[in-house]
């Protein structure tokens, strides 16, 4: 991108121009950035075990900041249109069994937090009073011995997420997890359109995903779970299937109520009725990381970080 001379700031921008280097290969990323070949790496750039090593060379700033904005979370989508994810006990088992403090910590390299359920911690209207979802093996086999299924009699069909190591490894461990419930599971590869199309069209039992919440509720979150966005078809819907039309009324009082304190009250009941309903698998408040040389200046300012004009970025000489 060449600098526009007749830019509507007079002076600016400060930089000649920007270059992105389309770099297909994570580790091939991090490798151009330790030697210099690039300036800034953005979130999700490399995998998140590069990051530590990266962070600690000399001349390398390091920030999460700059995704405020967009509060990204990490979830498991269970179709919830036949056996056995049609059982809400077998869902709430699945999300029992995973230890989400160990996917925090040693698959995502501490870069994020457990989720309390389907708003991160950082959306509006947040409430962190929602039903505990606690790492208990013992309450999931209780509730997978509930729920009446036979674990033994399902093939789980879980479509890879492919976006790197870090997802690699998160369906790994998710496929042990239900593997410890009795189930079998068969993770099953694919790349980026493959995904796209399979999830659209509902051609999965379980997969992992990331979605970003934009700030409020109305815009990030009720787009996942109401149902008139089940649109076959369309991979960023309701694609789990989840249906409750008496919430769905209540999804549409919280999104065009101009009082703070209703949204929050109707927002805490939707936040409630989801976690008891266990409509996705709540795993991690995702952060992302942005590395970049020390003499770049003014990089991320806001919350939407890297996404903003550069109109004042500039390479101290």
């Amino acid at each position: 991108l060449e600098r526009n001379p007749n830019y509507w700031k007079e002076g600016k921008p400060y930089l000649d121009e920007l270059i992105f280097n389309v770099i297909p290969d994570s580790a091939s990323r991090a490798v151009a950035f330790e030697q210099g070949t690039v300036n800034v790496l953005r979130g999700g750039d490399i995998d998140n075990v590069d990051v530590k090593r990266l962070r600690s060379l000399p001349n390398v700033e390091y920030s999460t900041k700059g995704w405020e904005m967009f509060s990204p979370q990490a979830y498991l989508i269970m179709n919830q249109r036949k056996p056995p994810f049609d059982n809400v006990k077998v869902r709430q088992a699945v999300i029992a069994a995973m230890n989400r403090k160990l996917v925090v910590n040693n698959i995502f390299f501490g870069l994020g937090q457990v989720s309390t359920g389907p708003f991160v911690a950082s959306e509006m209207f947040y409430d962190k009073n929602t039903p505990p979802i606690d790492f208990n093996m013992k309450k999931a086999r209780e509730l997978i011995k509930e729920s009446g299924i036979k674990p033994g009699d399902y093939t789980i069909r879980h479509l890879s997420f492919p976006y790197g190591a870090t997802w690699e490894r998160l369906d790994e461990y998710t496929k042990q997890t239900l593997e410890q419930l009795g189930f079998k599971v068969n993770l099953e590869a694919t790349d980026a359109g493959g995904w796209a199309s399979r999830t659209g069209n509902w051609d999965f039992d379980l997969t992992t995903t990331y979605a970003y919440q934009y700030g409020d509720p109305a815009l990030g979150v009720e787009r996942f779970h109401i149902t008139s966005n089940i649109v076959k078809g369309s991979p960023f819907a309701n694609v789990q299937g989840y249906s409750n039309p008496e919430l769905d009324k209540v999804w549409s009082e919280a999104a065009s109520s101009t009082d703070p304190a209703k949204r929050q009250e109707l927002y805490t009941k939707i936040q409630t009725q989801l976690v008891n309903d266990m409509s996705l698998g709540y795993l991690v408040d995702m952060e992302f990381p942005t590395l970049w040389r020390s003499n770049v200046k003014n990089l991320v300012k806001t919350a939407i970080g890297l996404n903003e004009s550069f109109d004042d970025v500039y390479i101290e000489k």
